[in-house]
Formats: structure tokens, sequence, C-alpha cells
């Protein structure tokens, strides 16, 4: 009895271990990278076995702090310097396009598109700089403004991003400034509004459905999380994420990725994209760069000067000093066959990542444009399972708009809505941007 005791207590302390090894490894934003030339099938069983244990669904004094992270089907990339991006043409992709003009009225006009979301059969604009929200027909009509800018109680101090629930037709804004979160029906009446229960300052959020919303913060501590998990009266059910600090959106309109069935998660300063299904968060793509991400250096950087932007070419707009570690995981697109994202790495190199979803392989890569060359457009404005979404803005010049409305003449011989086409054929240096679908194969 007494040697079975010692076994029992043996076993005991070896579960322990293991529990504080899982809450040690989900508390790290980032897994460590096992490349391909250090890794074989036990050493991958080990790993998956370790990740994925999970403790229970609440700590002790019931935050509910990292509980559920795990490993699954991790995909890792390994960058290797030297090696030549593949090429990846349009025509590989898409197999044809269409066009929707934004129609331009008074109330509707446009400085620039931030972000866009699509609600049903409408489209839902982001403009930070007008601070405005508008919503248009699937075909580029004018319904109406959803808010306005303002210190009323249906109004906005700051608009830090959209979404949209499809199910109840609501619009969602995030005001940044009063860590509010404010919904709208499609008439633009404020239907609901509450604010958020945190210190930390709401750069970027994501419907998740049954009332609750993902929240990334700006922790202004270790002790502070980077993503929280909050209910309809914004109070935290769940926050993750402890040590992943220095949160900001200015490469992407926003942190999240939304499919039908998931939730894609990541920020300027990390070297992995997380997965949130089924109320879980888990590491989904790993990226080993050769200049491997230094958090301290960039909270070195973050404290003394912090980053606003990239100019034309990729380089921020604040120096980076010495910095060459990789940052900006951004223009991430995913379709039910393959995703597309990039990052930076060496200061100003910009590295795009090709995965091919059947494989779970990837390959450093670039999209070149080859069905639309006489044309620059700029990144995708966003994508889904169906479509990828570029703008073209009139105000780039009269030149650009008749290269345009060459590009578009072959195209509208065969629509039949003769309203769009009779609308694009009008667009001048004062008109909103034409929204162009490329649809996927």
């Amino acid at each position: 009895m007494v040697q079975y005791r010692y076994l029992w207590i043996f076993r005991s302390m070896v579960s322990i271990a293991a529990m504080r090894m899982c809450i040690k490894l989900q508390r790290v934003p980032a897994l460590p990278v096992v490349t391909s030339k250090m890794i074989n099938m036990k050493k991958l069983l080990f790993l998956i076995t370790i990740c994925a244990c999970s403790p229970p669904s609440e700590n002790s004094d019931g935050s509910g702090a990292n509980q559920n992270d795990h490993v699954n089907n991790l995909i890792l990339f390994e960058e290797n310097s030297f090696e030549i991006p593949e090429q990846i043409r349009y025509s590989e992709l898409f197999d044809s396009c269409y066009f929707v003009p934004l129609e331009t009225t008074e109330e509707s006009l446009l400085s620039e598109i931030t972000q866009i979301k699509f609600l049903n059969e409408m489209i839902v604009i982001r403009d930070n700089k007008t601070k405005k929200v508008v919503l248009f027909s699937r075909d580029g009509k004018f319904l109406r403004n959803i808010g306005n800018a303002g210190r009323g109680p249906a109004e906005y101090m700051g608009l830090a991003e959209i979404d949209v629930d499809s199910k109840n037709n609501h619009i969602f804004i995030l005001d940044n400034t009063a860590k509010r979160i404010l919904t709208y029906d499609l008439q633009g009446n404020l239907i609901n509004d509450f604010n958020l229960k945190v210190y930390a300052i709401p750069f970027s959020f994501q419907y998740t459905g049954q009332g609750k919303f993902l929240v990334s913060l700006n922790p202004y501590s270790e002790k502070s999380h980077a993503l929280v998990l909050v209910d309809s009266k914004g109070r935290i059910l769940r926050p993750m994420l402890d040590n992943a600090i220095y949160i900001s959106t200015f490469l992407s309109p926003s942190n999240f990725f939304s499919t039908s069935t998931d939730i894609k998660f990541m920020t300027t300063y990390m070297d992995t994209i997380y997965q949130y299904k089924d109320g879980q968060l888990s590491p989904y793509i790993a990226i080993n760069s050769g200049s491997k991400l230094d958090i301290a250096k960039l909270a070195d950087y973050e404290k003394k000067q912090g980053f606003t932007g990239l100019n034309e070419i990729g380089e921020s707009t604040r120096t980076f000093g010495n910095y060459e570690g990789m940052w900006g995981i951004h223009n991430y697109h995913e379709t039910n066959s393959f995703i597309y994202f990039q990052y930076i790495t060496l200061k100003t190199a910009i590295v795009g990542v090709f995965v091919d979803k059947s494989t779970l392989k990837a390959k450093k890569a670039y999209l070149k444009q080859d069905i639309h060359t006489n044309l620059l457009f700029p990144n995708f404005l966003s994508s889904n399972q169906s479509y990828f979404i570029k703008q073209f803005h009139p105000g780039s010049g009269l030149d650009k708009i008749e290269d345009f409305k060459k590009m578009v003449e072959p195209y509208t011989e065969v629509w039949q809505n003769h309203d769009i086409k009779k609308r694009l054929m009008a667009i001048d240096t004062e008109s909103n941007p034409v929204l162009i679908f490329y649809r996927v194969k």
C-alpha cells in the first residue's frame, strides 16, 4: 500500500509539472518555432501533446485567463532570406472581375476607404478622414450615413473600426476615444451602446456572435492583456495573451479577419497569427524569420517615439534605429483554398507568404497584377471566400481615369445593368472610388 501511495504522489507531481508547463507556454504570445531540420515525428507529437494541454475553463479567481489555448494544425513558415519569392499571377487565382462605382452625393462623399464590410446585400464603408460610416447598396447606390461624429448620445467621438452582424442586420462602431461600442440598425438608429470595462485603449474589435466581442487592447503594463472577450455590457468574460504587448492597426484596417467558421487575430508586433474558434484561441501560423521578432527593442522604440505608419515603399514614417527584426504582419486574406499575407523584415523588405490550405504548406511569394496591367492599384481592401476587393480612386488624376475607362469598356458590353455602365463612364476627379471585385477560381 505504501508503494502505491508513493506512486500516486509521483504521478500527481508529474501532472502538476505538466500543467505548469502548459500554462507557461500559453502566456507566450508566439510559440517557439521548430524548423523542419530540427523536428521529427516523435518530437512533433510531443510538441502538439504538450501544447494541447488546457487548464480548467476558469482560474480560481474566475477570470478564465489563458484557458483552452492550444495548437491545432499549426503552420510553420521558415523564411530563407536567400530564397527568391515565387510569382503568383492574378490570372492563376481569379477568373473574372466586376466593378461597383460608389454613388457620389454631398452626403456620401468619401475621402478614403479605410475599411469595408459586407452586410448581406449592402456595403458598409469606414472613412477615417471624414469620420463617416456610409451604407451603400450592393450595386453602389448611396443609402444613408450610419451615426455621426460628435459628443451626443447617439454619436461617436472616435472612429476606430466597424463590424457587422448579418443575422440581425446590425452595424457596430468601436469608439476608441470613449472606449465604447455602439450598435445601429440599417436605418441608422442607435439601438444599443455600452462602455468597455477596460483600462487600456481599444484598437480593434470583432463580433463573435451571441452578443460577444473580441477586443484588442494597447496594454499599459505587462500585467495587462492584449486581447479580451467581452459581453454586450462591456464586461470582460475572458482575458487572453497577457504578454502580447504593443498592439496597433496602422498597417491594416483591423487586427482581425473573419471567415464563416473562425476568426484570425494578428497584430503589428507579433510573429504569430492566432485562430479563435469554438471559444478557443490557438496559434495558427508561426513565422520563423531569419530576422526574429525582438520585442524588447521594439518596446524601447515604442516608448521613445512610437510608430505611426508606412510610406509608399514600406518604410516606417519614423526611424527604426538599428532594428532589423521582423514585424508588421498585415494584408491578411483567406479563401477556401489559400491564404496570403505580408510582413516586414530587415527594416523595409516586405515579405509575402502564400499558404496552400490543401497541404498546409507555406512559401515566400508575391502576387503579380497581370489582369489590369495598365493601372497600378493598392493592396486589397478586403476579401472573402469568393472575391478579393480593390479600389480605383478617381482622385488619382484625369489620365488615370481615362486609362480606367478604357480598361472597363470591354466588360460593360455584356452587362445588363446599364445604370452601372453609365455611372462608370461618368466618373471624374470628384467622384467616389470604384470597387473592383476579383472572383476567386
